[in-house]
């Protein structure tokens, strides 16, 4: 009889929702690490130890997979930006400020986001902002407001340096948050006049 040259595999069961987020985990890594377009089906099931069919059978594509990686960043900055409105005191826009600043800059969601506007892809919620906004005022006038501030974050998460210095403000990470931070102070100053 011929024994097997393969080495036996220990196959670990999962729930479905821990698969599922163990299959985001390698993709979140994978993309922080390389960018969107490494995020590739057969790379994310190698990395969690699965066959290409079982990130099909969670996600369905490689564009659910994404999609599913950008609601992720979205939830993440929803429950943070809610962390920092929940207060029964003056909105703290710096707070808010700081956690889109993790999300979009820090953990990449910014990248993502323009990636996937470039391919075409279009949210298929909206008011992510909003409990922010009525945090705010909910006028329109403040929905303008929290939409400039989201734009700053993104901008400056996705191309700080030359943004800033096309004017010659400091581009080093301390020169982007003082940015972020004047940013935030004059939204804040506007929402309360």
């Amino acid at each position: 009889m011929v024994e097997s040259m393969k080495a036996k595999t220990t196959r670990t069961r999962r729930t479905r929702h821990d698969a599922r987020e163990a299959i985001l985990d390698a993709a979140e890594e994978i993309f922080l690490a390389h960018g969107l377009d490494a995020v590739v089906v057969q790379r994310v099931a190698a990395e969690v130890g699965i066959t290409d069919a079982g990130v099909h059978y969670h996600f369905g594509s490689r564009l659910g997979l994404v999609e599913a990686l950008m609601a992720r960043s979205a939830r993440k900055l929803r429950r943070r930006i809610g962390a920092a409105i929940d207060d029964e005191g003056p909105l703290d826009l710096q707070a808010v400020s700081r956690s889109m600043r993790e999300v979009y800059d820090t953990e990449g969601a910014a990248r993502m986001v323009a990636w996937m506007q470039m391919t075409g892809w279009a949210p298929r919620r909206t008011g992510m902002l909003s409990p922010l906004v009525e945090r705010a005022g909910g006028t329109d006038e403040a929905r303008r407001l929290i939409a400039l501030l989201n734009a700053i974050h993104i901008a400056t998460a996705l191309m700080g340096d030359p943004l800033l210095r096309t004017v010659n403000l400091p581009s080093d990470a301390n020169g982007r948050q003082a940015f972020l931070d004047w940013a935030t102070d004059f939204i804040a100053a506007k929402l309360a006049t």
